[in-house]
């Protein structure tokens, strides 16, 4: 084998595993967002995802944690596996998911597992729920 190709393979195969490492961590929570597909793996605790769709530049935040309050005008708060309270309204449109069934914002309780969405520091306009 040519020292040119020993050359390629040796910088060519990390840079083909890392790049398909990345999208498959990409492409492994969230049904997504139109015009911004993502998902994320099990042990993602928060993420910000900022995306351009259309020429609008988007700020998706994702926070996963235990319902430990449910407060006045639709405000949950979670307490992520690091030790971080997120506190954050309900959007009175937003969807709300118990295992795959839609639910009321009433039905979210205590210690319910749950994954939500919003756009910025904007109200949560969806809430996925599990009773674990």
């Amino acid at each position: 084998m040519s020292r040119r190709k020993r050359l390629a393979l040796i910088v060519g195969a990390p840079a083909a595993t890392f790049t398909a490492g990345a999208a498959l961590g990409l492409a492994g929570v969230v049904g997504g967002v139109p015009g911004c597909p993502f998902t994320f793996g099990g042990t993602v605790i928060r993420a910000e995802i900022v995306c351009k769709s259309g020429g609008l530049v988007r700020d998706i935040r994702i926070d996963r944690g235990r319902i430990t309050a449910i407060g006045p005008g639709r405000t949950l708060t979670i307490l992520e596996r690091d030790g971080t309270s997120v506190s954050m309204p309900v959007a009175s449109t937003a969807r709300i998911t118990l295992g795959r069934l839609s639910v009321s914002f009433n039905t979210l309780k205590k210690n319910m597992r749950v994954q939500t969405q919003r756009e910025g520091d904007g109200p949560a306009d969806t809430v996925d729920a599990t009773r674990r």
